[in-house]
């Protein structure tokens, strides 16, 4: 029952009036506080009248947007398994997914598609080990990683999941985690969260 169809309509009533519609996300500063920001700077609104509202985590985010109660959120972000089932049951639209193309056998544009391609920042994991660790340990650690991701199990939770797999080891993870750090900390700053 949302009055908003497309992201355009969603885009539209939140640039004329920001403070009016708050975004509903995960944790402040964390990947859907993020998105919400880079959004709200490719259309123009400035990071410091974004109103975004923490839950502590898609199921409570979820509870919020379907609520009509006082405080609750019209919009949300959350990773697609978060609203899976409600999407697929009619009770939430989704308007774009945040990938670099189309999640498998799901009918979502993607942000690159309604023209956001700045809006890219995804939600990844990663496997980590505290500093100081031995190079036969950091050595023995990422051969039993690459054993998991090469698995029938992993490439069926991939699949269920619809993951984006981009395994990165060693020396590549730790290139990719400075140059997030990078990217994060300006759109930390921007936001006034940092």
């Amino acid at each position: 029952s949302s009055p908003f169809k497309t992201l355009d309509e969603l885009l539209a009533k939140w640039k004329s009036d920001p403070s009016a519609l708050p975004i509903g996300g995960g944790s402040a500063g964390g990947v859907d506080h993020l998105v919400a920001g880079q959004l709200a700077k490719a259309v123009g609104i400035p990071g410091g009248d974004l109103k975004y509202t923490p839950h502590s985590g898609g199921g409570e985010l979820t509870i919020s947007l379907l609520s009509t109660a006082s405080g609750t959120v019209n919009v949300g972000i959350s990773g697609y398994n978060d609203f899976r089932d409600m999407i697929e049951a009619g009770r939430l639209r989704a308007l774009a997914v945040v990938a670099p193309e189309r999640l498998a056998g799901v009918d979502i544009p993607t942000m690159i598609e309604l023209g956001h391609p700045e809006v890219d920042l995804v939600n990844w994991r990663g496997f980590v080990a505290a500093p100081g660790i031995s190079a036969a340990d950091r050595a023995e650690l990422i051969a039993i990683v690459t054993e998991m991701v090469a698995t029938p199990e992993w490439k069926a939770s991939v699949q269920r999941n619809r993951w984006k797999e981009n395994f990165l080891p060693g020396q590549e993870f730790e290139k990719f985690i400075a140059e997030e750090q990078t990217a994060t900390a300006a759109l930390l700053k921007e936001l006034g969260l940092a």
